[in-house]
């Protein structure tokens, strides 16, 4: 007897048909994974937004300092302006630029949510200081400036660390 080709063409497409697709555990294993990479990749990509975030806040006071020099060798007897709505960077205010009043501003925001302000100012020495809460659970981030360094100081480098744990748990 001749066994019928269509039959086995029949079970040959059922078998496939099993046999196609992944298994509850290939499954499981492929989300486990996923979540691995994820547990470490969000964390590294909200800390380099947050690294990022603090470089607006350096540039910001770096043009600050820029502009309090600018300042002193401009104004005499020689000081350093004590409110931001003095310096070309912070106000657009002609009247400011002009006189440096004291109904000038005294704070600004950067794009990125950092209040700068001027925290002392004299005939010898200037501190401007960037702080922003970016964390309930973490120190205020402060930057500061000063007549006397090159280069913004971070005074809480912990404050912009992300943490998977604390959020979830705080």
């Amino acid at each position: 007897m001749v066994a019928d080709p269509s039959i086995n063409l029949a079970r040959m497409g059922d078998e496939m048909a099993r046999d196609s697709g992944f298994t509850l555990v290939e499954m499981m294993i492929v989300v486990g994974i996923a979540a691995i990479l994820a547990s470490v990749a969000l964390p590294a990509y909200i800390n380099y937004i947050n690294r990022m975030n603090q470089g607006d806040a350096v540039t910001v006071l770096m043009n600050g300092k820029m502009d309090q020099e600018s300042f002193y060798e401009n104004y005499f007897p020689h000081h350093y302006a004590s409110t931001l709505g003095c310096l070309p960077s912070f106000s657009k205010d002609p009247n400011c630029l002009a006189t440096c009043g004291a109904s000038c501003a005294t704070t600004w925001t950067t794009g990125k949510g950092y209040l700068v302000t001027v925290i002392a100012a004299n005939t010898v020495d200037f501190r401007l200081q960037a702080t922003k809460q970016v964390y309930s659970y973490r120190p205020i981030d402060n930057v500061t400036m000063n007549s006397t360094n090159n280069n913004p100081i971070v005074r809480s480098a912990t404050a912009i660390g992300f943490s998977l744990f604390s959020t979830l748990f705080h």
